[in-house]
């Protein structure tokens, strides 16, 4: 299931609004198998809808990080997050992606990664976001549990988060 991953460049928005349908009608098949607030990100008008400052499109991301730690088994755990700076500055969105079981992301050609478009879904028993950057890199994400976080900023913090700058104390 890729419709959007696979859409190409010069298409134009009908094709866009045809492959989003059949984006929705798949996460839909699937929304029971999906944690809430995954789900609720997943189907969210909001991401494809360029006008919408929360969309995720032209977002960049200026943070990624993985930690790893033991679980209450003593099992190795990973988890992944990504903050991204929202395509008009005015945003601070953070995914993270708890017990992540595979992580493919090429190295960054560019130091700056621009979010072009995404697709969630399941790989077997667990969960998959694939996302696809400006520079058409694709990264897949496998993962056990999501979170997320949306937040607007002020334009002095889109300027630390673009600068990769800590915030004051």
């Amino acid at each position: 299931m890729n419709p959007l991953l696979t859409l190409p460049r010069t298409s134009d928005f009908s094709e866009l609004a045809r492959r989003w349908q059949s984006y929705l009608h798949y996460i839909q098949s699937i929304r029971s198998r999906l944690p809430a607030t995954l789900a609720d990100v997943a189907d969210a008008s909001w991401r494809y809808d360029m006008a919408d400052h929360r969309c995720f499109h032209d977002a960049i991301a200026t943070t990624t990080s993985i930690s790893w730690s033991l679980d209450e088994n003593n099992d190795p755990r990973a988890d992944f997050w990504i903050e991204l700076l929202g395509g008009y500055d005015d945003f601070k969105i953070q995914l993270t992606y708890i017990h992540v079981t595979s992580l493919e992301t090429p190295f960054p050609s560019s130091r700056e990664l621009e979010w072009s478009v995404d697709e969630f879904g399941l790989q077997g028993e667990y969960l998959v976001h694939r996302i696809r950057w400006a520079n058409d890199q694709v990264w897949t994400i496998v993962f056990g549990g999501f979170q997320f976080e949306i937040e607007p900023i002020s334009e002095d913090e889109a300027h630390r988060m673009l600068r990769r700058e800590a915030p004051p104390s």
